[in-house]
């Protein structure tokens, strides 16, 4: 048995890119380099990132401290990637609803993981795990598993390495240069009012804010695994790039416009905000990671550590997803539900201005555009497995 196919557009999508980027045939020249170019972005960060390191004296960090965190990342993302299948994809319950019998054998793994993991973590757990069951029963494709990891350490390492030039800025230029300007057009466009007005009137909304802000980077995992199960590797390549690109024109945007948000400004953040929410240590530390590297007292650029506020990339990423998850238009007005209903989570916990959101809204632009006009990636024949003449197109083969 196999998935059910993630929309009629995909077969002649993914038809036409192999007539246009056929993976095991001999390609020219040209069309070699204009494939190469689509890792021009995380290239040059990696050329570029240990001088400038050297240069501000400080040093990376050590890849041991963020692999936990890569590791959440990806595991939530399938996790929500696998709803999103099921909620959002038209065939997809159906043929879960004809076979139920096949979990009466998971009844014995749930027991145990309710004992080992307890309540609170048994739904994540065991939705991990029915995706498992589903992919072994409908007999999936591992190579297609490989592509989807193939990207996503892509995209996570341009990602790490994009946050952490921020601190090379800031030990240059400084984080909060810019704040009272940003507070200053917030003014005028709130009509008087300011974010930390709304934070503090909506004081019993973070708990609930919380949890749509620090889920948004899943949306990025979801992407790739519903591009790459639709046989468009490519394609999740270049959503990967464009996000890429988003991450580069905002850190420029930092370096001009140095700004840490409107928490820094705050003057009564610590007495309203809620001190068992894991927002205000996070902010803390920000504010005093930044401080170090400014003084030069810090030596670590640490991904942990963001410091933008001007644009707002939690705006920016799920929008560029949503572009290219369109064609799955259940899908995409999930997304963008959840994209409306973050902006105002954004601001209720101080991370950004509303300038920033406008920001944020012209940088996915940007991005998107950007993405399109470079040369079209090519297939996987660059990468070592050669994986595009293999491509069951229209299938979804997990």
């Amino acid at each position: 048995m196999r998935f059910p196919t993630l929309g009629l557009p995909i077969a002649d999508s993914g038809l036409r890119q192999l007539r246009e980027f056929p993976g095991v045939k001999a390609t020219s020249f040209r069309k070699k380099i204009a494939g190469y170019l689509q890792y021009a972005p995380v290239l040059l960060m990696a050329a570029l990132f240990v001088p400038a390191c050297r240069w501000v004296h400080i040093r990376p960090t050590a890849p041991d401290r963020i692999a936990g965190y890569l590791f959440a990342w990806f595991v939530g993302s399938v996790m929500r990637a696998a709803l999103l299948y099921q909620i959002g994809v038209s065939g997809a319950w159906p043929d879960l609803r004809r076979n139920p019998r096949r979990f009466l054998y998971a009844i014995p793994m749930f027991v145990l993981l309710l004992l080992v993991f307890g309540w609170w973590r048994f739904v994540g757990v065991s939705i991990i795990c029915v995706a498992i069951l589903e992919f072994y029963h409908r007999r999936g494709s591992w190579k297609q598993f490989g592509q989807i990891v193939g990207v996503w350490v892509y995209l996570a390492v341009g990602i790490v390495l994009a946050i952490e030039f921020q601190a090379v800025v800031v030990c240059v230029r400084g984080y909060d240069i810019y704040d009272r300007a940003l507070l200053k057009i917030d003014s005028v466009l709130l009509l008087g009012g300011s974010v930390s007005a709304i934070s503090h009137s909506a004081a019993a909304l973070f708990p609930a804010a919380e949890v749509l802000y620090y889920y948004m980077f899943a949306i990025i995992g979801v992407g790739i695994i519903f591009l790459c199960l639709a046989g468009e590797p490519a394609t999740a390549l270049r959503m990967s790039n464009g996000i890429l690109v988003a991450y580069i024109c905002s850190t420029v945007c930092f370096a001009i416009w140095p700004s840490a948000g409107p928490f820094s400004l705050c003057i009564d953040h610590l007495a309203h905000f809620p001190r068992q929410s894991i927002t205000l240590p996070q902010q803390q530390f920000a504010l005093a990671s930044a401080a170090a590297l400014w003084r030069h007292r810090g030596n670590v650029a640490d991904p942990a550590m963001y410091f933008i506020s001007f644009p707002a990339m939690h705006v920016t990423i799920p929008l560029i997803v949503i572009w290219f998850l369109r064609r799955w238009r259940r899908v995409a007005i999930i997304l963008l539900a959840y994209t409306v209903l973050l902006v105002p989570a954004i601001l209720i916990l101080e991370w950004h201005y509303f300038v920033d959101i406008l920001g944020g809204l012209g940088v996915a632009a940007v991005a998107v555009w950007l993405i399109h006009l470079s040369p079209k990636p090519l297939q996987w024949s660059i990468f070592p497995w050669r994986l595009a003449g293999k491509l069951r197109v229209g299938e979804v083969r997990l």
